[in-house]
C-alpha cells in the first residue's frame, strides 16, 4: 500500500456543483484501489471496483482467486460494460463515483464508455510508479489471505509492457499521478486535478470537445 494513509492534511477541493466519475487506472499494484477508497471516503462518494465486479459477475467470493478463464478478453470487457452501468447508476444517485480498475485496453475502455454513455464527466487519474515498485507490493501482498486481486508479482512483470496508453482520452481528462509517495499528497494531487479539470461543461468520456 501508498505510505502515510491519513489525507487529513489534503486540501479539500471545493465541492462540484455537477456530477462527476473519476476513474483511477493504471497497471496492477499501481495503488488504484488504496486511492480509490481513501479517495471515496475522503469527498464522501461510492465506488466501485473492476475486481469485485469480476468476481460477482464468476460466482466466487472476493477472496477466491479467479481462474485463467475469468480474464479472457470477453469476459473483461463484459467486466467493463457493467462497471460502466453500475457508475452510471451511482453517478446519478449520489452526484460522483469512483470508478478502480486497469482500463489498460482499448477494447475494455470501449466497452465501458458505451456503457456509462454520457451519464457525468469523467476524470481518469493514472497512476504510475517504477516497475519494481509494483512488484514489491504485489509480493508483499500475496501473503495477505483477504487481498481481493489477483495480480501475483509474476502477473505484473507481464503485463507491465502491455498497456496500451489512453490515447483516446482528451487531455483535460486525464492527469498522470506518480504513487509511490505519500497518498496524502496523491489525494491532494487528486484533488486539485478535479478541481481544475473534472467539470467542462461539455466533457464526456470518448469525446474530445
Amino acid at each position: 500500500p501508498m505510505a502515510g494513509m491519513s489525507t487529513a492534511t489534503a486540501s479539500r477541493p471545493k465541492p462540484s456543483t455537477r456530477p462527476c466519475a473519476l476513474v483511477t487506472c493504471g497497471p496492477p499494484a499501481s495503488g488504484k484501489s488504496t486511492l480509490a477508497t481513501a479517495t471515496a471516503s475522503y469527498l464522501g462518494i461510492p465506488s466501485v471496483s473492476s475486481d469485485i465486479v469480476r468476481k460477482r459477475l464468476a460466482g466466487i467470493s472476493r477472496t477466491t482467486r479467479g481462474l485463467p478463464e475469468h480474464y479472457g478478453a470477453s469476459i473483461s470487457q463484459s467486466v467493463y460494460a457493467e462497471l460502466g452501468r453500475r457508475a452510471a447508476q451511482l453517478v446519478h444517485a449520489h452526484g460522483g463515483v469512483i470508478i478502480d480498475a486497469t482500463f489498460g485496453r482499448h477494447a475494455d475502455r470501449a466497452a465501458f464508455a458505451a456503457a456509462y454513455g454520457n451519464a457525468a464527466p469523467v476524470l481518469f487519474a493514472e497512476l504510475r510508479a517504477p516497475l519494481e515498485v509494483l512488484v514489491a507490493r504485489a509480493e508483499t501482498r500475496e501473503s495477505d489471505p483477504a487481498r481481493v486481486s489477483d495480480a501475483t508479482a509474476l502477473v505484473v512483470s507481464r503485463v507491465h509492457g502491455q498497456w496500451q496508453p489512453l490515447a483516446e482520452v482528451p487531455a483535460h481528462q486525464h492527469v498522470t499521478i506518480r504513487s509511490d509517495q505519500a497518498i496524502t499528497l496523491v489525494v491532494a494531487h487528486l484533488a486539485a486535478a478535479m478541481a481544475a479539470k473534472a467539470t467542462p461543461p461539455a466533457a464526456r468520456i470518448g469525446r474530445g470537445e
